[in-house]
């Protein structure tokens, strides 16, 4: 990894705020963010603390190493990894190697090969490289297309601080538990915001990820007297949709698709054309269960249409479900402790009054 030659060996600054605004629900309405601004010049050691202490704070239950070597099973050497993560979740083994680059040039198609070829010869299936100054149409190519079995994503540093999770999350309701993974270049947010998690961009927040039209988020619906089956949730969620559109004076068109298959579990997608609010069309990939129904929900806009549908059907296939008996006891309890990201604060615009008012002297 190349340094930056004229940044010294100090430790790095005290972390900065920014500030910026997102419009808001309406005219009157606007959402003011604070936030944390990494530092912009680190030298290559400085850097790579960084980034262990952020993966630090934000997983406090993963075994996080620096600067680990591994052996490699084809080179029969020892291959050094910047930072390896490691998580064990209701019996699945989860280990992701990081790769720290602090170029002073764009993140290039070589180093995803040279990258993808470590993951190999150690035997580790998901690797994140953080890169400082972005990357090349190549080299995201060719992160995406990964290798047999191996999952790469290419995060840029400014972003890192929404990178939520290592590429996955648990979630439960009920007796219906998931383990889900994001697609390349998305994060997942598992604050409890009517939903179980989220999932969105790079560089977006839920609410901006909403308004833009590249949004998933995940639910489990408990079956019961009233909705047994699978096709009893489909039939009164398509009432609701039919509803909605005739509130917005529009008529919902429905269809059902073809799509994934799962072994033993029974798979269904629906797209929706709801009404001119929409930015485009709902997708919603169901996943059935013996004690439930997973539903996975799509907003996507329709210019993106089918590279969203293919990250829909991505996180379905991805997805391992279990009864929530099986998760260690100390999840279904576990209270996040993360400190927050960013602070959010809706205002309201106002006009101002006189100035003859005692309050405006």
């Amino acid at each position: 990894m190349t340094a930056n030659k004229d940044v010294p060996d100090r430790p790095p600054a005290e972390p900065r705020l920014r500030l910026r605004s997102e419009p808001g629900p309406d005219d009157k309405q606007f959402d003011l963010i604070i936030e944390a601004d990494p530092p912009d010049e680190l030298n290559w050691k400085q850097y790579e603390t960084y980034v262990f202490n952020l993966l630090r704070a934000n997983f406090p239950g993963a075994d996080i190493q620096k600067d680990v070597r591994l052996p490699g099973m084809r080179s029969n050497t020892k291959r050094q990894i910047d930072i390896l993560v490691k998580q064990q979740v209701t019996g699945l083994n989860i280990t992701i190697a990081f790769d720290c680059k602090n170029y002073n040039r764009k993140l290039n198609v070589r180093h995803v090969e040279t990258f993808l070829s470590t993951l190999e010869d150690i035997g580790v299936s998901k690797g994140v490289i953080i890169t400082g100054r972005g990357y090349s149409k190549a080299a995201l190519h060719r992160a995406r297309q990964g290798g047999r079995d191996i999952e790469v994503r290419v995060i840029e540093f400014r972003h890192l601080s929404d990178y939520h999770s290592v590429g996955s999350a648990i979630a439960w309701s009920g007796q219906v538990a998931m383990f889900v993974s994001a697609p390349s270049e998305w994060v997942i947010d598992n604050e409890p915001v009517d939903t179980l998690f989220a999932m969105y961009p790079l560089g977006y927040t839920r609410e901006s990820a909403m308004r833009h039209g590249a949004f998933i988020y995940g639910n489990v619906v408990r079956k019961d007297d009233t909705l047994p089956t699978l096709d009893a949730i489909v039939e009164l969620h398509n009432s609701n949709i039919e509803a909605n559109a005739a509130e917005h004076g529009s008529t919902a068109r429905i269809e059902v698709l073809e799509t994934i298959s799962r072994k033993d579990e029974r798979v269904l997608l629906r797209r929706a054309e709801i009404h001119q609010g929409y930015r485009g069309p709902e997708y919603t990939l169901y996943v059935e269960r013996p004690q439930g129904v997973l539903l996975l929900v799509l907003l996507a806009r329709a210019e993106e249409e089918e590279e969203l549908r293919r990250n829909l059907e991505w996180v379905g296939q991805k997805c391992e479900l279990f009864n929530t008996d099986q998760l260690p006891p100390h999840l279904t309890t576990l209270k996040d402790s993360r400190p927050p990201s960013r602070l959010r604060l809706r205002l309201t615009r106002v006009e101002a009054e006189s100035a003859s008012d005692p309050l405006c002297q």
